[in-house]
């Protein structure tokens, strides 16, 4: 909740920040689909941003979303992997997250940080929310239940192919 009151206008007007409608769902529009996910854009391939701007794209070519509403897309998208580091957090074990003010303090930070809402709700960087989830899943111990596949997807796509922060942490 804190997330959608931080930026109202985001969540009730919709938004492309900067590049993610500029340049990423531009190409997704312009170009075939198989083009705009393996595109590199500022030197690595952000697969976050591009796959959601070809979803949202084909989603307005479709007729299923209107161009007025393609924002609330992407915007949902990376609201979604924003969540997952508190997912991590509430649901992951470790020793190190049992202390009874240990997990709301984590989610107080990882709400009230960054500061600059450049990199809230925009899929350009949810990057950076992998990199987060990325650290945390390596500090936690991986479970041996069904849920394991949760963590290696999230290992899959942030690591190699959504920027360099999570190729460097590795």
């Amino acid at each position: 909740l804190f997330i959608v009151f931080r930026l109202p206008n985001v969540v009730l007007q919709g938004r492309f920040l900067a590049e993610e409608g500029a340049v990423f769902f531009a190409y997704a529009w312009h170009f075939p689909a198989w083009k705009a996910v393996w595109r590199p854009f500022a030197g690595y391939l952000n697969l976050g941003a591009n796959v959601s701007t070809v979803l949202d794209a084909s989603l307005v070519k479709a007729g299923w979303v209107s161009l007025e509403n393609a924002p609330y897309v992407t915007t949902g998208i990376a609201f979604f992997f924003q969540m997952q580091a508190a997912v991590i957090i509430l649901w992951g074990k470790a020793d190190w997250l049992c202390g009874k003010y240990i997990k709301p303090a984590l989610l107080f930070v990882i709400a009230f940080c960054p500061f600059s809402e450049e990199v809230w709700l925009n899929v350009m960087h949810i990057q950076y929310q992998l990199i987060l989830c990325c650290g945390l899943i390596l500090a936690i111990n991986t479970p041996k239940n069904i849920f394991v596949w949760f963590y290696q997807a999230l290992l899959l796509v942030s690591a190699p192919l959504c920027g360099p922060g999570a190729i460097v942490l590795g």
